[in-house]
């Protein structure tokens, strides 16, 4: 039987049944690893390149530096994505992972630079930070201005390096373009 959408019999064959679900798993999960790919080149150019707040002056002074969420690179090596399979379901997750131990307690350091966070600053922090800045400038004292430590807290602003390319147009049409691709290819096998 023939129609205007092709073969109805062939149709049938290429979407019926457990051999179709397993084509279209298989091929949803390559277009997950390269969306995956995609993502995180957003991401890394967005750490590098993104309109974010400003560092403060004490930052700048413990980094050498004044671009926010770059100082030795660890955090752009970080990012990473993985594809995998939960309750049935092809999942695709994308972020970075740094974390930190301060007196025996874990920090994830991704989520106080994405999405900002106050600090209570305690002497031993402070002593900490004093210390890397005397040893970065040799025997010179600590600088006059703390940065934006005013009343005994560090206040670190949000700076959506995650949440912006993964929400942005480029990454919805890439998306959509793998997926479409993907069912296509199914269907086509």
């Amino acid at each position: 039987m023939s129609s205007s959408f092709g073969d109805w019999d062939d149709w049938l064959r290429r979407t019926d049944g457990d051999a179709f679900e397993k084509r279209l798993g298989n091929e949803t999960a390559k277009g997950l690893e390269r969306l995956g790919i995609f993502a995180v080149g957003l991401i890394r150019r967005s750490i590098r390149s993104g309109d974010y707040a400003p560092n403060a002056a004490l930052t700048i002074a413990l980094k050498g530096s004044s671009r926010p969420l770059v100082d030795q690179g660890t955090l752009i090596k970080s990012v990473t994505y993985d594809v995998t399979s939960e309750n049935g379901q092809i999942v695709l997750y994308v972020g970075a992972d740094r974390t930190t131990r301060w007196k025996g307690q874990l920090y994830n350091l991704v989520k106080i630079l994405h999405d900002g966070a106050t600090i209570r600053v305690t002497p031993a922090m402070l002593a900490a930070v004093m210390a890397k800045l005397r040893s970065k400038r040799g025997r010179g004292s600590a600088p006059a201005n703390r940065g934006s430590s005013a009343g005994g807290f560090w206040h670190i602003p949000p700076r959506p390096f995650i949440a912006g390319p993964i929400e942005s147009a480029a990454f919805s049409a890439r998306f959509d373009q793998e997926m479409e691709a993907a069912l296509g290819r199914a269907l086509r096998a």
